[in-house]
C-alpha cells in the first residue's frame, strides 16, 4: 500500500521520505534545438509518430538542406520548427511511468568471497555528479538533470550489478493531423518536470542484480582499461584489498524502454559522469583476476 501513513520507499505516491539527493535541472530543450544539434533525432522522433517512410523522408531531406545552409541557427530552428508544424499533434491519452535510467553496471569476480564496492565519490575528492541528458520521444522535449551523490554499491560472488536513476515521464498515444485529417498515429513522452522547487524530478535511486554476463552488454562498454592482479601463487588464507580510483568525464547514451500500455519504443538518456569514482575490491588468494573497466561499468573474465 502507498499512502501518506504506509509506502513503500521511492514510490510514487507523492508521500516518500527525503532522499537527501541533490538533483537540478540543466533546463528544457525545445525538439527543434535537439534535432539540429542530433541528425539521428529527427528520423528516430517522426517514426516514432507513424509519419509515414515517404512523409519523414521528404522532411529528413528539407531538414538536410536547411541544416546544410549558411542560415543562422535561430533561423533553422524556426525554420525546422515550422516544417513540424505542418501537422497537429492531438493527445488522445496519457499516463505516467518511472523510467530506470542505468548509470553503471559491475560485478564481482566469480570467486567465493570476493567483493566489489562502487563508489561515486568520497568526501577527500571534490563532489561527483551524474548528468543526464534524456530525449523526449516523439519530437517531444528533452530534460537535463544533473545527480550529485556520494553513494556505495556492493556486489560479490559473481553477482553483476546496475545502479540507476528512477525518472517520472508523462506519456501519451496521440494521433497525428493534417487539415483535419489524420495521417498517423505514435506516442509522445518526456520527463515530467516538478510543478515547485521543492518537488523532485526523480525518486530515491536504485540498484538491482542482473544476470551474470550481462555487465559487459551494456552501454558505453568499450573497455577503456584491464585490471589484473596474479593471485594464483598465493595460498594464504587471507583476501587482499585493493582500490582504484579514476576520474571520468565520458558520456555514453543508453535507450530507455516504456513498458505501459504495451508501448514499445523508449526514450534514449545521455549518462555523464564527471568528477571521481572509486572501487575497493576484496580478492580472495588462489586466482589469476582479469576484468576491463569501461564508461559504462566494469566486469571481469576470469575468474
Amino acid at each position: 500500500m502507498c499512502n501518506a501513513h504506509r509506502h513503500s520507499p521511492g514510490c510514487d505516491c507523492g508521500f516518500g521520505p527525503p532522499f537527501g539527493i541533490g538533483v537540478s535541472s540543466g533546463g528544457s530543450t525545445n525538439w527543434a534545438e535537439d534535432a539540429l544539434d542530433e541528425p539521428w533525432l529527427v528520423e528516430r522522433s517522426l517514426s516514432e509518430l507513424n509519419w509515414g517512410e515517404r512523409d519523414i523522408a521528404e522532411f529528413v531531406a528539407e531538414y538536410l538542406e536547411l541544416r546544410s545552409s549558411h542560415a543562422s541557427r535561430p533561423t533553422i530552428v524556426r525554420r525546422i520548427r515550422e516544417m513540424l508544424g505542418r501537422r497537429t499533434i492531438v493527445e488522445e491519452e496519457a499516463w505516467i511511468e518511472t523510467l530506470r535510467v542505468p548509470l553503471y553496471r559491475f560485478s564481482a569476480p566469480r570467486a567465493s568471497g570476493a567483493l566489489v564496492k562502487f563508489s561515486e565519490g568520497e568526501a577527500f575528492f571534490r563532489s561527483g555528479y551524474w548528468i543526464l541528458k534524456i530525449f523526449g520521444v516523439g519530437t517531444a522535449d528533452s530534460e537535463t538533470l544533473q545527480v550529485a551523490t556520494t553513494n556505495t554499491y556492493v556486489a560479490t560472488n559473481g553477482e553483476c550489478k546496475l545502479v540507476f536513476v528512477p525518472v517520472r515521464i508523462r506519456a501519451a498515444r496521440v494521433r497525428v493531423e493534417e487539415q483535419d485529417v489524420v495521417v498517423g498515429h505514435g506516442i509522445r513522452a518526456q520527463v515530467i518536470r516538478p510543478k515547485t522547487k521543492n518537488m523532485s524530478f526523480v525518486r530515491g535511486r536504485g540498484c538491482m542484480t542482473l544476470p551474470k554476463g550481462d555487465c559487459r552488454s551494456g552501454p558505453g562498454q568499450t573497455p577503456d582499461e584491464d585490471i589484473r592482479f596474479s593471485l594464483a601463487g598465493d595460498r594464504g588464507a587471507e583476501p587482499h584489498t585493493v582500490t582504484r580510483r579514476w576520474e571520468s568525464d565520458v558520456a555514453h547514451d543508453v535507450s530507455v524502454s516504456l513498458n505501459a500500455a504495451g508501448v514499445n519504443v523508449g526514450p534514449v538518456a545521455r549518462v555523464r559522469r564527471v568528477h571521481h569514482m572509486q572501487i575497493d575490491m576484496v580478492m580472495p588468494a588462489g586466482y589469476e583476476y582479469l576484468g576491463f573497466r569501461a564508461s559504462g561499468g566494469l566486469w571481469w573474465e576470469t575468474p
